[in-house]
């Protein structure tokens, strides 16, 4: 996840998640980094899964589109700013490859009767840099329906091409995919990293946001103190009322601080951070990022070594600033039951949240609302009794007893 949010990546196909729940600690993380997650899921044997990450900014709704046997799925439809949408599904092959041609074929005439412009990622499992009949009646199927496959290079250890990417046309940026080594951050991973740039508009760029500061510790203090004096002096000199007193020690004093420490302002990259960062988790992921911008740019293999010590050194640093942030939270709820549950289900990620039926459609599902709660008033009335039938029930007087009508108002006694 540190990756996907260092790189600043907008949306990331996943496969093999291994995740047994729909919420746990692995999607509060995720969130926690401004990222929310599409995921399908085995909750029964371990492995397997699909996921899409996708930057919070980001308008994606989950789409159901029915599963096939041979492999595991999850569908999307990013909705862009100029009323677009785009298709987007993430692949994982888990059955025979004697029927996953068929139904993969099922699979993507379902998308088609959904949106034209489709997006599908995955592990195929299918050995497509090796000429066989499974792999020409594959391509044939994609090829069909106008989607173009555009990565070129093995994408396993095993030296094989199994991981693709299929489009329509116009939509992965100059038609390329970049395939990165197999990371050594991961030892357990055999694939490689795919990454490429959609040619759409309305993709959330890099957030920044612009921070203000200054250098203070160059500030000279002896004339700063002296000018500091002087105007204060001919503040308390003055014979102006209170309020005009402080207007003039704000605009003299602001002038004097801007003179010593110039104001300075400077962009920089706005992303959320978990709750165990601090200052020095910061500062060592940041000599790390620049001992990779080294060593990518020198080749060298002291360069090499002293990243690959940073990057061991922050990975451990990590761990233990997680462990320290759970032990002073669960010592700070130690007598609070609730404080303590509501600390777990937070990095559980079981918050509660508003919860809304199922709708690509956000008008369509106010107007469903709007007409269930119209139709329950209207059966409600119509099951009160008319007014004539209230007076026919209506019991008579009883003899000797005259009916209340006036009353005196109540007193103090």
């Amino acid at each position: 996840m540190d990756y996907i949010a260092t790189q600043d990546i907008p949306i990331a196909f996943i496969q093999e998640t291994w995740l047994k729940e729909v919420k746990n600690h692995t999607t509060a993380v995720i969130k926690a980094h401004g990222y929310n997650i599409h995921h399908y899921h085995r909750s029964s044997i371990t492995g397997g899964g699909v996921a899409i990450l996708y930057k919070s900014s980001l308008k994606v709704v989950k789409i159901h589109i029915p599963s096939e046997p041979t492999f595991e799925s999850i569908s999307v439809k990013i909705l862009l700013p100029d009323h677009r949408s785009l298709l987007a599904s993430c692949i994982y092959r888990t059955g025979a490859i004697s029927t996953f041609v068929d139904d993969f074929d099922e699979f993507i005439t379902n998308l088609y009767s959904k949106s034209d412009k489709l997006l599908i990622c995955g592990d195929f499992n299918i050995h497509m840099d090796e000429i066989s009949k499974t792999q020409k009646a594959f391509e044939q199927v994609f090829s069909s329906y106008g989607l173009c496959q555009f990565s070129k290079k093995p994408t396993h250890k095993s030296g094989h091409l199994l991981d693709l990417v299929f489009a329509s046309p116009n939509i992965v940026k100059k038609n390329q995919v970049t395939v990165l080594p197999i990371s050594p951050d991961y030892p357990t991973c055999d694939h490689s990293r795919l990454l490429f740039t959609l040619n759409v508009k309305g993709m959330p760029s890099q957030t920044k946001k612009m921070i203000k500061f200054r250098n203070v510790e160059n500030i000279n203090t002896d004339i700063f103190r002296s000018d500091l004096s002087n105007t204060l002096s001919s503040i308390s000199s003055d014979q102006s009322s209170f309020e005009q007193k402080i207007v003039r020690y704000n605009n003299e004093v602001s002038e004097i601080l801007d003179k010593h420490a110039p104001e300075y302002g400077k962009m920089i990259r706005d992303e959320p951070d978990s709750k165990w960062f601090d200052s020095a988790y910061k500062a060592a992921r940041s000599r790390r990022r620049k001992a990779e911008k080294t060593w990518k740019k020198t080749q060298t293999e002291n360069d090499r070594y002293y990243f690959e010590y940073l990057r061991t050194y922050c990975n451990n640093l990590a761990d233990t600033k997680k462990k320290e942030f759970f032990k002073r939270h669960f010592i700070k709820y130690n007598y609070s039951q609730k404080g303590l549950y509501q600390f777990v289900d937070t990095f559980l990620d079981n918050e509660k949240s508003l919860v809304l039926p199922s709708n690509e459609d956000f008008q369509k599902t106010v107007n469903e609302f709007n007409q269930f709660f119209t139709t329950k008033i209207e059966r409600i009335r119509q099951s009160f009794r008319s007014d004539s039938e209230i007076t026919q029930d209506t019991p008579s007087p009883v003899p000797g007893f005259s009916e209340l009508s006036d009353f005196d108002l109540t007193t103090e006694d």
